[in-house]
């Protein structure tokens, strides 16, 4: 496990920081962890040879991003181990929409994949439905 104080310096001489991690156990016994991580730097994209560090530490793990990530950072998850990967479709994909709407959408998708122990892709329809404006912005990404 990652403890939440963790800390790494990236060659443009930012920090990426783990500033929590949680852990729980879905109805079907597995693990699932979440991190909150933050970058010292956030007018910048995190480049995906910065999350080298971090890439042991992603196996099996469900990346999940309320907005966009470059498509070689999502390609360099995948790649490390992660099991799959969701996002925002573009940068701008849900700038227009309410705050509370995001917040219904990823409350929703949640309750599919912990509470329910649906596939990713089942709950991420799932949170589509009840959140229709929402519906095409969040993407799934997986090999």
């Amino acid at each position: 496990m990652l403890a939440a104080s963790s800390t790494h310096e990236l060659p443009d001489g930012g920090i990426l920081s783990v500033l929590a991690q949680q852990a729980v156990r879905d109805p079907a016994g597995r693990l699932m962890v979440s991190w909150v991580l933050q970058r010292t730097r956030p007018g910048t994209q995190l480049a995906a040879q910065q999350l080298y560090p971090l890439l042991g530490r992603l196996q099996q793990i469900l990346v999940v991003s309320s907005g966009w990530l470059p498509q070689a950072l999502v390609t360099a998850m995948l790649h490390a181990g992660c099991k799959a990967v969701v996002c925002a479709v573009a940068p701008a994909a849900v700038a227009e929409v309410e705050g509370g709407a995001v917040g219904a959408f990823f409350q929703r998708f949640y309750r599919g994949v912990l509470a329910e122990a649906a596939p990713v892709a089942a709950a991420l329809a799932a949170a589509e439905g009840d959140v229709p404006e929402l519906a095409g912005c969040y993407c799934l990404h997986h090999l």
